[in-house]
């Protein structure tokens, strides 16, 4: 199920005529693996395996999640053993705020305290599991999540690893919401970036036919001049071409003779 790339990554030239060379390729590298997505470079194959694979997920995974006014919830964070940069939008009673900090599958602490000092009216704390418990300081309001995002989690993927289970204490209902990039609509500027660039390279490809096209019509035109020259030297009366050669060779020796006699004289010769 997975894409690999065999392609060369050179570009190959053919000389048609003396002077000019005419590119027969373009970059498979440039074409296939440099798709310019917001300063990041990705490969097509990235890009509609992504788009694949978030609408796979698409039913199970949600990007955002809000409880009912007044619940509190249990978030879980499925992380990386590695330290790893998460990054979420906490929505409380007095207002949302952006959240950050680098955890790992073993130590949510950094986040609990990183919510703790927000200013959206909830509170946090850890399990001795590494359950984090939201609760409101404010009655009567809800507490949402979204926004998710990840280090290094720049495709979306057909098995999430890294999402966080949201539970809510009043129902024990449980949602899982992956980062943002597993949603369907952070796909749209990866597409717009493969559209663009495979239209321009459709563009490069187009100009190079062009040319190719027009090299054509330049041979064409020169094959066309040396057959009407050849036609004329076959038709041509090789006696009277002989002749006028002949004559030509005397004329030649004639003014050579000429100018090396005048030039050979002084002036007192041509006064005397």
């Amino acid at each position: 199920g997975s894409v690999k790339y065999f392609g060369d990554g050179g570009q190959h030239t053919l000389s048609v005529s003396e002077t000019v060379n005419l590119p027969t390729s373009l970059n498979g590298a440039d074409v296939f693996l440099q798709v310019d997505v917001a300063g990041e470079k990705k490969s097509i194959f990235e890009i509609l395996s992504s788009v694949s694979s978030s609408l796979l997920t698409n039913d199970n995974f949600v990007q955002s999640y809000t409880a009912a006014p007044a619940d509190d919830i249990e978030l879980t964070f499925n992380a990386s053993r590695e330290p790893q940069e998460w990054s979420f939008t906490l929505n409380g009673p007095t207002g949302k705020q952006k959240v950050t900090a680098v955890i790992n599958s073993d130590s949510p602490e950094n986040l609990v305290n990183a919510i703790n000092n927000t200013s959206v009216g909830v509170s946090a704390s850890a399990s001795s599991s590494g359950v984090i418990t939201i609760a409101n300081t404010v009655d009567g309001f809800a507490i949402g999540i979204s926004e998710i995002e990840v280090e290094g989690y720049n495709n979306a993927v057909d098995i999430p690893k890294y999402y966080v289970e949201v539970k809510n204490k009043t129902d024990n209902t449980t949602r899982n919401v992956s980062p943002l990039m597993q949603s369907i609509d952070s796909q749209g500027e990866s597409i717009r970036a493969l559209v663009t660039e495979l239209a321009l390279n459709r563009t490069r490809a187009g100009a190079r036919i062009n040319n190719a096209q027009a090299q054509s019509k330049i041979l064409d035109n020169r094959d066309m001049a040396v057959k009407v020259e050849i036609g004329e030297l076959r038709d041509a009366d090789i006696e009277s071409l002989i002749t006028e050669l002949q004559t030509l060779l005397v004329t030649r020796d004639a003014a050579r003779q000429t100018y090396t006699t005048v030039a050979n004289k002084s002036l007192f010769d041509f006064l005397s």
